[in-house]
């Protein structure tokens, strides 16, 4: 377990608001990052554990990230990130 002062301010973790580009598509989403409980797609809270909220945690704004999703292979980049002030957060 990492405390959240370990992990730095510009990686995407829980509670991240963070907008992404599609590549491409050119289209951009925003969304912030919750635990699976709190999720609702149609207000912009991502689970975690959706491929797409999995396959961000730890990047940062700039990333350019190809991850598999049940609509297909996706081209992301990541545009920007805010995090929150949170507890623990899980990695290495």
């Amino acid at each position: 377990m990492l405390e959240a002062d370990e992990v730095p301010d510009e990686a995407i973790g829980l509670d991240s608001q963070i907008e992404i580009e599609d590549i491409d598509s050119g289209e951009r989403e925003n969304y912030t990052l919750s635990l699976p409980a709190q999720s609702d797609f149609d207000q912009g809270r991502l689970s975690v554990l959706a491929p797409i909220g999995a396959g961000l945690l730890g990047y940062t704004e700039g990333d350019e990230i190809e991850w598999p999703t049940p609509g297909g292979q996706r081209h992301i980049r990541v545009i920007n990130v805010t995090r929150a002030a949170s507890g623990v957060v899980s990695g290495g």
